[in-house]
């Protein structure tokens, strides 16, 4: 897991972010913070919308289907 989080952060530094595009940007934003458990109130509704009507398919893993 540290691995991962590591690769994320280097993802980030070198910018590859930028090539997600909107959609996709918005469903991996939603996976991280549903996997970080973030409080839904603290992302913008916008980005759960555009995740909600993307018609693009992740290139990762869903993360588990969040609970409660």
């Amino acid at each position: 897991m540290d691995d991962a989080a590591r690769q994320l952060v280097r993802w980030s530094l070198e910018g590859h972010g930028r090539h997600l595009g909107t959609d996709l940007t918005a469903l991996m934003y939603v996976d991280l913070a549903e996997v970080a458990d973030e409080n839904r109130e603290m992302i913008p509704e916008q980005v759960y919308t555009t995740a909600r009507h993307s018609e693009a398919h992740r290139t990762w893993r869903r993360p588990f289907p969040r609970r409660g």
